[in-house]
Formats: C-alpha cells, structure tokens, sequence
C-alpha cells in the first residue's frame, strides 16, 4: 500500500514538474476570456506585464474594441467594471482584471461606462471593419491614489 502511494506521489510530482515550464511560457494561459451568453460577445481582460500585453497584441485580430484603462499620471489600472450599451440594451457588463481589455462585438455604436473606485468614465465607440481603440484615464487625486514619496 505504502509503495503504491509512494509511485502515485511520485508520479503526481513529475506531471508537475513538466507541466509547470510549459504553462509559464504561455502567458496567453494567465489571460481570462469572458463570454455574455445573452448578448454572444465575448472579451478578454490582462494586460499586465510584457508578456500578457504581447499574448493579447497577438489576440487583436480577433476582437473589434480595446479599451485601455490607466491613471492621468501614466499607472495602468485592473479591476475596472466595464459595461457597454447599445442604445438601452446592456450588451456586456463584465470586471477588467487588467489594464487592457477587448471585446467581440457586432458592428454598429456602442457607449462603454468604465468605473474604477466609483468614478467612472464614459465613451462612444463605433465597430466597423477595424480595430478601435479607446484609452480611458482617471484623475489620481479622484481614484484616492497617493503617489510614494521618499522618506527625506
């Protein structure tokens, strides 16, 4: 029973260790895709770290609005609500774990509300045939952030 045991752990440790390098190389891998069953978009939040806006650079083909969500002072911002209208009809309402996000939406006029610490920001975006990209900033002193000061 013991040696059993003793194979299974060993095992266990070996399908670890191999599957650890490949899941680190993929940064792709780290980045959460959201899909809205009613409205059928679907979005894709990260952008933390060079290597996850690298994944997403590579993903933008795929999706017809990045929205891109930092402070006025240059500090890029995560954990930002993100609801987008068309018209009256809510057709995504999802959490942006990173500064960048995307989304797959059917062409026409859309208005996105983008909230960070209860103050929110607004935008008008158009899908057609490219790309669109919206950079979103927020005041510091508005969001409470208190830049690090030195100890003189």
């Amino acid at each position: 029973m013991m040696k059993r045991l003793s194979i299974t752990l060993m095992a266990c440790a070996l399908v670890v260790a191999f599957a650890a390098p490949s899941f680190a190389q993929d940064p792709s891998r780290c980045l959460i895709i959201t899909y809205d069953y009613v409205s059928n978009c679907r979005a894709v939040s990260g952008g933390f770290g060079k290597s996850q806006r690298d994944a997403m650079r590579a993903m933008e083909k795929d999706f017809d609005i990045k929205l891109i969500f930092a402070l006025s002072s240059g500090q890029y911002l995560g954990d930002v609500g993100v609801v987008i209208t068309k018209g009256d009809e809510v057709v995504m309402d999802a959490i942006s774990d990173g500064p960048w996000f995307m989304a797959d939406l059917p062409d026409g006029t859309y208005d996105v509300t983008a909230t960070y610490e209860g103050v929110s920001n607004t935008a008008t975006f158009t899908v057609g045939n490219k790309l669109t990209t919206k950079i979103m900033k927020w005041d510091p002193k508005a969001v409470g952030f208190e830049p690090l000061t030195t100890g003189e």
